[in-house]
């Protein structure tokens, strides 16, 4: 019989994750792989089409910031090809897009009508598959907005946070047999790169036509419902100190999944399963189609109003004009109006005669 020393068996104790520029506590075991964070099934949304009267919930969105400057400007991005089908009325009665999104308070999910005419597509290339919406983040929505760029420690570091071949990966989106009746429940499914974005890839549109995009082949099983759903590397680093071992991870977005070969990822009445490689848009075409002319202008005239209103402004002799500003006024303190001196004589006067006449 084998005999295990008790030295040699791995001791559950609390760990630390500082990924996400907090620190959260888990009880685990030292040197095993750090979960996904529940945070980032968040960032996700579902979108949906009205089709014979009815609401089909059919892929995924998720949230994306583009930093210039201090300001963040977010996006909903998703997979072009769920949005060029809504055009036709073979796929869609009205064709609108709609967004699933939670709340933070409240048990149902708040359903926003977008027009196709609001969403951009990479303004040179047909067959980039990737579309973007302008969207202003609500306060009382439950969700997380990415940041386009990588972390700053994977940009200091590229060689230690190498995303290779074998890399493992995960994705978050929607599954189409348990999506949420109340709220959003996004899944996650784990994978591995096959393969890098090297060569185009064939992509079969659903005119079938091929087109040739550039794409990470990701090797992962799957249902319909997750296209437009983000991609996210994991790459594991052993980090020594001198009483431990202990595995690090990052989790970095390098794209959105576009298809899957051998059956439609969003027809919901197909429940096959898939080849098992997915073909993923890179972050690149992410960044290409928010690089789109009108975009870009959107974001200057923001950035150029801003700059405006926080200039200093000056006179015609060229002399800053004073600033109007008013003192704050304390909740506690009683207006009372000043009498004048004829109005306190006259109310002297009749204070005494009323009281002679007691």
């Amino acid at each position: 019989m084998l005999r295990i020393e008790p030295q040699h068996c791995p001791i559950p104790e609390v760990l630390e994750d500082n990924r996400w520029g907090w620190t959260e506590y888990y009880i685990g075991i030292r040197g095993e792989p750090l979960l996904v964070n529940p945070r980032i099934r968040t960032c996700v949304a579902f979108l949906g089409r009205r089709h014979d009267g009815e609401e089909r919930i059919v892929a995924t969105g998720f949230f994306l910031s583009l930093k210039c400057g201090d300001l963040y400007f977010p996006y909903l991005v998703t997979a072009a090809h769920v949005i060029e089908r809504t055009r036709s009325f073979d796929y869609s009665d009205d064709g609108i897009v709609y967004l699933y999104l939670n709340a933070k308070t409240g048990a149902r999910f708040k359903t926003i009508r977008s027009e196709i005419k609001h969403w951009y597509f990479h303004p040179t290339n047909p067959a980039v598959d990737v579309a973007v919406l302008p969207f202003k983040m609500l306060p009382e929505l439950d969700h997380t907005v990415l940041e386009s760029d990588p972390p700053l420690e994977v940009v200091a570091n590229p060689r230690r946070w190498l995303i290779d071949v074998g890399t493992d990966v995960f994705i978050t989106g929607l599954f189409l047999r348990h999506f949420g009746r109340e709220r959003n429940i996004p899944i996650v499914r784990t994978g591995t790169i096959a393969a890098l974005p090297e060569e185009p890839v064939t992509f079969v549109k659903d005119d079938g036509s091929e087109q040739k995009i550039k794409a990470y082949l990701i090797e992962t099983h799957s249902v319909g419902g997750l296209s437009g759903s983000p991609v996210f590397a994991n790459p594991m680093v052993p980090a020594i100190s001198e009483s431990n071992i202990q595995l690090q991870a990052r989790h970095i977005w390098i794209g959105l999944v576009s298809a899957h070969w051998d059956f439609d990822p969003d027809q919901p009445e197909q429940e096959n399963i898939n080849s098992g490689i997915a073909i993923v848009s890179p972050r690149e075409s992410v960044m290409e189609v928010l690089d789109h002319l009108d975009l870009h202008e959107m974001r200057q005239k923001v950035i150029t109003n801003r700059i405006k209103n926080k200039a200093p402004k000056f006179d015609d002799a060229g002399e800053p004009l004073a600033q109007k500003t008013r003192a704050p006024k304390p909740e506690d303190r009683i207006s009372v109006p000043i009498p004048t001196r004829g109005q306190f004589e006259g109310d002297l006067a009749k204070a005494v005669r009323k009281r002679n006449k007691k």
